[in-house]
């Protein structure tokens, strides 16, 4: 009995300690979590703000598969609002939430002024009507013929002279309420110039790189392809929410897609000198913000890159590769002073570039999004890679596409073709020899001669 129950016990003490093991690997499990994260997201979900979550994975699923899984309109919201809030931070927030708070105390004191302002215009309004009739009371009492005339004078002057005080007095305060009036508006126009430079040197802040590229993963830059800035998008607080519920499971998503140009300690990472992201000095109001800044960004660089010339001296010369490789382009693509236009090759080594500056591997960025790269497209893109990731001037970019005349041998090693000739070639009839055969031999060695020689070796 007694070794029975003591099997029990060490039965009940193994399943205790195991029992022990699950609940400390629960324990680490739940502590490794993202709280944070966790109950952001879950506040997203009681906002109503569900498809932000639902991006997330669609941005998952894009990237683990693009061909069937394109980028939702969900997942394009996601990342516009993480490249608009790349920089937001929590004094962001609370300097917004002070002057908004400001403003609103300002203005509910303006508009309590202006109630007070027009109660006195009332009252004045009244008093100069109860004037008039006190006046004609008064002119009623003069001529009166009646014995307690002198009483009833007396009474009407009394009564005139206290409505025109009671009326001065209002005219007075009115003054000072006008006063007061023109005073608080001057705060609120302030404060509200205040919250507008506020945002302003928010957006140009965040006005990055990364910023611009998320705003428009693909690069379709048409303001057809993008909606309106949903309104909790213009809210920091609300910002803030939808940031912490994202950015890490997304950052860790595009992570795979980083370029290892970002080792470089270089601070740029851009494919091409001389094109920074463009800052447009005009954004006009909060409503508007970044709704279209890689359209912006792009009519800067078209309009003020050294490269964007290059660009345009290629495309206008050598739009057919072909034709390249053909030669008498140099004068065109080293002269050229063309204007740059809006083509295909311009956006695409524009957003090619852009990507680059991100941070991210412009050919991986480019299948995970469904962008095509065409052919001159990848050989600068091999011509960045083999330079060690150094940005591109405009002059090396036009040097690429130029044509050079290098002197081939064609040159014969007799001694190789006799070799064989003998060995491989011996004719059947001793005393003839295959013309056919010969000059075949005689092909395939200048065909081997020119091999060594290859442009593309030099």
């Amino acid at each position: 009995m007694n070794e029975e129950m003591e099997n029990d016990f060490e039965d009940f003490v193994a399943d205790l300690a195991e029992q022990m093991d699950v609940n400390t690997a629960d324990r680490d499990a739940h502590a490794n979590r993202d709280h944070v994260v966790e109950n952001s997201k879950l506040e997203l979900n009681d906002l109503g703000y569900g498809r932000y979550n639902q991006g997330v994975k669609d941005i998952q699923a894009c990237v683990a598969d693009p061909s069937r899984n394109p980028l939702t309109k969900n997942g394009k919201l996601v990342l516009s609002l993480l490249g608009r809030s790349n920089d937001t931070t929590t004094d962001d927030i609370d300097e917004e939430y002070k002057l908004k708070a400001s403003l609103t105390t300002a203005t509910e004191k303006l508009d309590s002024l202006r109630v007070r302002l027009n109660e006195k215009l009332l009252m004045m309004s009244d008093f100069g009507k109860d004037i008039v009739e006190r006046r004609d009371a008064y002119n009623v009492a003069i001529k009166s013929e009646e014995p307690d005339r002198r009483i009833q004078l007396r009474m009407a002057m009394e009564s005139l002279a206290s409505a025109e005080d009671q009326f001065n007095m209002i005219g007075d305060e009115l003054v000072r309420i006008e006063r007061d009036v023109d005073r608080q508006q001057v705060i609120v126009d302030g404060l509200d110039s205040d919250l507008t430079k506020f945002r302003k040197r928010l957006l140009l802040t965040q006005f990055t790189a990364r910023s611009v590229l998320f705003s428009d993963p693909s690069g379709i830059m048409s303001k057809g392809n993008m909606d309106d800035i949903p309104s909790e998008q213009k809210d920091l607080t609300s910002m803030q929410l939808i940031r912490q519920a994202t950015l890490k499971d997304v950052i860790s998503t595009l992570s795979t897609l980083e370029g290892v140009h970002v080792e470089n300690d270089d601070d740029s990472f851009a494919m091409f000198a001389d094109t920074g992201v463009g800052v447009d000095d005009t954004i006009k109001s909060w409503s508007g913000m970044l709704n279209d800044n890689m359209i912006t960004d792009y009519e800067y660089f078209l309009n003020n890159s050294s490269v964007s010339k290059s660009i345009q001296a290629i495309f206008d010369t050598a739009y057919d590769m072909e034709s390249i490789r053909k030669g008498n382009v140099n004068y065109e693509l080293r002269k050229t002073s063309s204007k740059s236009t809006n083509n295909t090759l311009q956006r695409e080594l524009y957003f090619l570039n852009l990507i680059a500056q991100s941070g991210y591997n412009p050919t991986r960025w480019a299948q995970a999004f469904g962008v095509p790269i065409s052919g001159i497209g990848k050989r600068i893109l091999d011509e960045w890679k083999d330079s060690g990731y150094v940005p591109i001037t405009a002059d090396a970019l036009t040097q690429l596409f130029v044509y050079e005349d290098f002197n081939q041998s064609i040159g014969i090693d007799y001694s190789r073709l006799e070799e064989t000739v003998i060995e491989k070639f011996k004719p059947k009839d001793k005393n003839k020899v295959d013309a056919d055969t010969l000059r075949n031999v005689f092909k395939d060695l200048e065909r081997d001669n020119n091999g060594d020689s290859d442009l593309r070796d030099n």
